[in-house]
């Protein structure tokens, strides 16, 4: 399933060590990741260094992955460049919610008030990315899957979100929560209730999701996704009516 618009329950909230920090590892300060969850198709199709994604969990990858290696800071994985694919290995990864969280409400913060500044979202979502969520704002990978996902989202609904902060900020959360699910799990939900509305009412967000569809929205081009729809021409103004002479 693609994408669904409807009410739904939420997912179980999770936290990862980048900044929206995963449960699990709330409960221990240390998780160990092996590299056995490795979604097939990822891996048989090669995943383009252009995305800079992590291949397990979904999660950006620092800029280290584009020079030949680094590490996820999500799920922890080490992650080589061979080629047009991506080799994993494995390490521990350390979280801190409470440093989790400040850079969140931060990252929050700088997406408001750039949006409100009139800058271009792609730029909005590249510059407090880069300025609070530390390796996983080293690339633009975060803020190419929340644009795909907002403009999937404006073509399903009809509603006009990529200009809307609220919105950009919601949806990072959910693709970086969605990141610390595929460490786990090959496949989650991103349910985000009421996200925007129309004419019509309310529209909502549900659409499941998986490392593969991450990787694809994360491959698209940057300038196609932040490109707004061009506006009609208004049409020439009417020339004024003439006023009829009425004797009376």
């Amino acid at each position: 399933m693609r994408s669904a618009i409807g009410r739904g329950s939420r997912p179980r909230p999770v936290r990862s060590s980048a900044g929206f920090a995963d449960e699990a590892h709330a409960g221990s300060a240390r998780h160990p990741v092996g590299s056995d969850h490795v979604p097939a198709s990822c891996l048989e199709a090669g995943v383009s260094p252009v995305a800079l994604i992590c291949p397990r969990c979904g999660a950006p990858l620092p800029e280290a992955v584009r020079r030949g290696a680094g590490s996820c800071a999500y799920c922890g994985a080490e992650v080589m460049l061979r080629g047009a694919s991506l080799a994993l290995g494995s390490r521990t990864v350390a979280c801190d919610v409470e440093e989790a969280e400040r850079r969140r409400r931060a990252f929050h913060a700088a997406v408001k008030s750039a949006s409100l500044a009139g800058t271009d979202p792609y730029r909005v979502l590249c510059e407090a990315a880069r300025a609070h969520l530390g390796l996983v704002g080293e690339s633009d990978t975060l803020a190419r899957v929340v644009l795909a996902l907002a403009e999937d989202f404006e073509a399903e609904t009809g509603a006009s979100v990529r200009s809307d902060p609220q919105v950009l900020s919601r949806l990072a959360d959910a693709y970086l929560r969605a990141s610390g699910e595929l460490a786990h799990h090959p496949r989650t939900t991103l349910n985000l209730p009421f996200l925007a509305a129309t004419a019509s009412g309310p529209v909502h967000l549900l659409r499941e999701i998986g490392v593969a569809e991450l990787v694809a929205l994360a491959s698209r081009e940057a300038g196609a996704v932040v490109a707004a729809p061009k506006a009609a021409p208004a049409p020439p103004p009417e020339p004024p009516k003439k006023r009829g002479w009425w004797p009376f």
